[in-house]
């Protein structure tokens, strides 16, 4: 019959468009999420970047600052010595004292 034949048309064209909306939707969902998956990435890789830079930062600061440093104590314990040797006036104290302070150094 003519109607139902119709009607299997019309129902198979009904079935296409739910078929269709439910292949959209879930390529909306995947798309959507996949969009959150890359701002995810990229906020990550940013803030990976930023504290990179900050420990590269401060490792650069230390390892120029240490020989600074290290000069300046060295530079100080030598003239204590000095004034020491130069006066006549140091003890076993301060022998000790300079000794270790010339350990800390080598550390």
């Amino acid at each position: 019959n003519e109607l139902g034949k119709q009607l299997e048309e019309i129902e198979a064209t009904r079935d296409l468009i739910q078929q269709t909306i439910i292949q959209r939707t879930e390529n909306r969902k995947q798309h959507t999420l996949l969009k959150k998956i890359d701002q995810l990435e990229q906020e990550s890789i940013v803030k990976i970047r930023q504290v990179t830079e900050e420990v590269r930062n401060k490792l650069f600061k230390y390892a120029t600052q240490l020989p600074h440093d290290v000069k300046k104590n060295l530079h100080l314990i030598s003239n204590d010595m000095k004034k020491g040797r130069e006066e006549n006036d140091f003890s076993e104290i301060d022998i000790q004292q300079w000794t270790q302070k010339l350990e800390k150094l080598k550390k």
